[in-house]
């Protein structure tokens, strides 16, 4: 066994610059979280705001991609996610860079002053249907707590003038919240 195979932890995903525990996280490190953080626009941003954190993924990969004065929130409504996220955070290089917030965002979003460049969300895809083997789970793939017009609502209510609001949806389920920034004037683009 080569020695970088010994040093690799089983326990979660091992990138470049971190490692990302994820065995309390109702969802785990996926392809969609994967491609949200190297795919966010980051050129000029200074306060970035990741809604749902989860394992805080991706607000790992954008701090790894920006300049050092750049600030990230992660918001993340399960205890659970958000102190395994926490732990994640303070084992790595950007732990001065990132804070994990405990909290639903639609509530803490109306308590915030300060405008995001950036806000990011991986957010619960599916309508509610079958039931999921825990609450954790359900709560993090279907939109019962965070339905995607009220992300719309809070993203349009902390983006800065000039900032981009990046989330992974289905195809089946994206067209939808596309319109909306359309008939509010705003611009949508597909990545």
């Amino acid at each position: 066994m080569s020695q970088l195979k010994a040093q690799l932890r089983r326990d979660g995903f091992t990138f470049k610059q971190f490692f990302v525990a994820h065995d309390r996280c109702a969802m785990k490190v996926g392809t969609d979280g994967i491609l949200l953080g190297a795919w966010a626009p980051v050129a000029g941003v200074k306060r970035i705001l990741d809604i749902g954190t989860g394992s805080g993924l991706v607000a790992l990969m954008l701090a790894q991609r920006t300049e050092e004065h750049v600030t990230i929130d992660a918001v993340e409504l399960d205890a659970q996610a958000a102190g395994q996220a926490g732990e994640n955070v303070a084992e790595s290089p950007w732990a001065d860079r990132i804070t994990v917030k405990c909290a639903d965002v639609l509530a803490w979003a109306p308590e915030q002053t300060a405008r995001y460049d950036l806000i990011v969300s991986n957010p619960p895809y599916y309508e509610p249907g079958v039931e999921c083997g825990t609450p954790e789970r359900e709560q993090a793939r279907y939109t019962g707590s965070l339905d995607h017009k009220a992300l719309l609502v809070n993203a349009a209510e902390l983006i800065s003038e000039e900032g981009f609001f990046c989330v992974v949806l289905p195809e089946s389920t994206g067209n939808t919240p596309i319109a909306a920034p359309r008939a509010a004037g705003a611009f949508a683009k597909r990545g």
